[in-house]
């Protein structure tokens, strides 16, 4: 883990590592399917998750234990304190949901903590784990803006809106091109390459991710521009 001040800096970078864990879990599908008889597999593109999960230990400064789905890219004395502090948890889940809106725009930390299934996932064994989780989160959010986002990916097929607007006057990430190159070089797994691109220290960076789900809770259309620039 990175080296924190005290413990409720621990716990934030702690709950961001997992929360995206999770949405790399449920990115390439990779859950313990259960078996008739107490026997099971995993399933989904493991592969895939691999190599996401090496940039992810790497970022986070956490243990890759490859073919290990409990021990990996997890904290275990933090895991067997939370296990043991009802006080820790309500810390934990606090900067969790906080931490899970950077994986799903346009909800609050807010409407994320009453989903109890979502908070409990992080801190769940792996073959008790549910499955999409992070992918049902984003429906809830489409269903909501889809009128406006219809209308807004109308503009964008005929060229009637800006499709690159400045979101950060006077950021060195400044345009929402600037954003998607440099999420797309953070998903790539060289989230320090990325920064040091863009001239940015991680408390940039995540000031900058908090602004932006916030411009996309009151503009929601925001994100159909930032889909195509993404492809």
């Amino acid at each position: 883990m990175h080296h924190a001040n005290d413990m409720g800096d621990t716990l934030k970078l702690y709950a961001e590592a997992l929360s995206e864990r999770e949405k790399l879990l449920d990115l390439w599908r990779v859950h313990f399917k259960k078996g008739w008889f107490g026997g099971g597999s995993v399933v989904g593109d493991v592969e895939g998750l691999w190599e996401s999960f090496e940039g992810h230990a790497r970022r986070h400064q956490l243990a890759l234990v490859p073919g290990d789905y409990e021990r990996t890219n997890r904290n275990p004395e933090l895991d067997l304190a939370l296990s043991n502090d009802a006080g820790l948890r309500a810390q934990f889940r606090s900067h969790y949901a906080q931490a899970m809106t950077n994986h799903v725009t346009g909800l609050t930390a807010a409407e994320i903590s009453k989903d109890e299934a979502v908070m409990n996932n992080p801190l769940l064994s792996f073959k008790e784990r549910k499955a999409g989780l992070v992918e049902k989160l984003k429906d809830v959010w489409s269903d909501r803006v889809a009128p406006q986002l219809r209308q807004t990916y109308q503009e964008v097929k005929q060229g009637t809106t800006d499709t690159d607007p400045v979101l950060f006057p006077g950021e060195r990430v400044c345009k929402m091109s600037d954003l998607v190159g440099l999420q797309r070089a953070v998903q790539a797994g060289d989230f320090m390459g990325a920064l040091g691109r863009y001239g940015i220290d991680m408390a940039t960076y995540h000031r900058i991710m908090s602004s932006w789900s916030e411009m996309v809770q009151r503009d929601p259309s925001l994100m159909i521009k930032y889909g195509m620039l993404m492809g």
